[in-house]
């Protein structure tokens, strides 16, 4: 792991990252975005993060209501789980939610795949994921304009 990396993940709240997007107007694209801007924030290997996403997304659509979205990136890297809020300027056109609604809000995984559930990190990402068992909750975040309105919610 590199120095930008250690640094990076040993923040005070080393939980979140936060990603405002303006200009993704398709799933693919906005793969694209973010692994390119996690790359440059965490330099683990874009492809690597592409590949993860698109990998995941290809299993199962992790769009879920009120335009809100939960991928996953799972690397071999050892590194220590992240949850990257990102909000859209604009919807995504072409992912969709249960509820017909179109993405504009993602949490973001990015867990190593050795990570147990008894890591700290991973416990409180938990507990931030049963609060979107509450319809209105969801209402609340997908309210949200910025990723960083959208964390202060979590």
């Amino acid at each position: 792991m590199s120095n930008k990396q250690s640094d990076l993940f040993r923040t005070k709240d080393s939980l979140f990252l936060t990603i405002d997007i303006q200009d993704a107007v398709n799933k693919e694209n906005f793969f694209k975005r973010i692994a390119q801007k996690i790359s440059k924030m965490t330099e683990i290997d874009k492809k690597d993060i592409l590949q993860s996403i698109k990998g995941r997304e290809e299993l199962k659509n992790t769009a879920f209501y009120c335009g809100l979205a939960f991928p996953h990136i799972i690397l071999d890297y050892p590194i220590e789980p992240k949850l990257i809020v990102c909000k859209l300027k604009n919807n995504i056109k072409d992912w969709q939610c249960i509820d017909k609604t179109m993405v504009n809000t993602c949490l973001i995984l990015l867990i190593s795949k050795n990570m147990t559930k008894d890591n700290a990190s991973i416990k409180r990402m938990t507990n931030i994921f049963k609060k979107f068992a509450d319809e209105k909750f969801v209402s609340e975040i997908s309210k949200c304009n910025s990723a960083k309105e959208v964390k202060e919610k979590l």
